[in-house]
């Protein structure tokens, strides 16, 4: 009989390799249930991706067991994954498009005071601020609703209870378009009650209350692994993976392809900052506009979006991903303008191989 109080600890990662035919690699996380007698019992859940953005706890059945609700990270398509107690998949989908890399948040609230729980969903990165809500079945509910206007990129989605009334509200973390992190609270129809900013990306463990078989016990559990150790904001370019990530505090917010310098035009390796901002600077060496100007080396290397020409020409996409650049860094269309928005002169810029 498991006792009335447990500890539960997730630890890292472990790839499990399918077999030829499967589509997706599963990665299982192990949970190690202790118990005051210092005796203990390991779970895991198969996840088709390598960590998590949100957990919820749910009784579907309202036996006193709780199910685990489970959102996909940045980097990974957005898929909602609920799970039973010994791992099984109860329900999986995509609450946005599959094609989206910029994983999901998914929290279970009972938005209308009934005692009945729906599925909230929330884009992650700058994936829109769409929130979605289903039923636990994973049937569309409402089209949903629009976060406030001036979100860019939303870090994390969590369910509140303000009131104390059984009526949930949700809590949004997001950098907003002036690149100041900030929490919005809004009621379950998407109305907004308050703003304030936030000095931290997310809190580093989350205490999760869970069921099972009518007794209770906690889940302890780690919302984002912290990539980058040092306070404040920095973006890492990343030269062999031809890759930009930002993060705040330590935590990423988003990851996308860029372009960097090619063969005899290498971009410069090390730790910068930003040095100016410019929203459209143009080049006399190469006769070009750089939206989305920030400099990091010498005033002359440069984060951007494609650039372009005054015939009305634009860079295509299809180079991102590929050294073509003369030694600036090129983003595309939409992930520019969010880091420009985000940062700030002084921004700390790394840049490796």
């Amino acid at each position: 009989m498991m006792p009335n109080y447990f500890k539960i600890t997730l630890f890292s990662l472990f790839f499990i390799p399918l077999s030829a035919l499967a589509a997706e690699p599963t990665y299982n996380f192990p949970i190690t249930v202790n118990s005051p007698d210092g005796s203990s019992e390991q779970i895991t859940f198969p996840l088709p991706f390598d960590a998590i953005a949100s957990i919820a706890a749910l009784d579907l059945g309202d036996d006193g067991t709780s199910e685990l609700l489970f959102g996909a990270p940045m980097g990974s398509s957005p898929q909602a994954r609920l799970l039973r107690q010994d791992g099984s998949t109860i329900l999986s989908w995509f609450p946005y498009n599959p094609k989206f890399r910029g994983g999901v948040a998914a929290v279970a609230a009972d938005l209308n005071g009934d005692k009945k729980l729906e599925i909230v969903t929330s884009p992650l990165g700058a994936g829109g601020p769409h929130l979605k809500i289903f039923d636990t079945f994973g049937k569309l509910l409402s089209p949903g609703f629009f976060a406030p206007k001036d979100v860019a990129t939303i870090a994390s989605l969590e369910r509140v209870d303000i009131e104390g009334d059984g009526r949930d509200e949700l809590a949004l973390v997001a950098t907003n378009k002036k690149g100041v992190l900030t929490r919005y609270l809004l009621t379950g129809q998407g109305a907004l009650i308050e703003s304030a900013e936030e000095k931290s990306i997310a809190p580093k463990t989350i205490a999760l209350k869970l069921s099972w078989q009518g007794q209770q016990f906690e889940l302890v559990w780690s919302v984002q692994a912290k990539i980058v150790d040092r306070p404040g904001k920095v973006i890492l370019v990343d030269l062999s993976d031809q890759k930009l990530s930002y993060y705040q505090d330590g935590f990423s917010l988003a990851s996308y392809p860029v372009s960097t310098g090619r063969w005899g035009f290498p971009t410069p390796i090390g730790e910068f900052a930003v040095q100016n901002k410019i929203p459209r600077a143009y080049s006399k060496a190469y006769g070009l506009y750089m939206p989305y100007w920030m400099a990091f080396y010498r005033g002359q290397y440069g984060i951007h979006e494609l650039p372009e020409w005054p015939s009305g020409y634009k860079e295509g996409e299809n180079h991102l991903g590929t050294p073509v650049s003369h030694g600036c860094i090129r983003l595309g269309v939409g992930p520019a303008k969010e880091v420009y928005n985000w940062a700030e002169v002084g921004t700390t810029v790394i840049v490796q191989k």
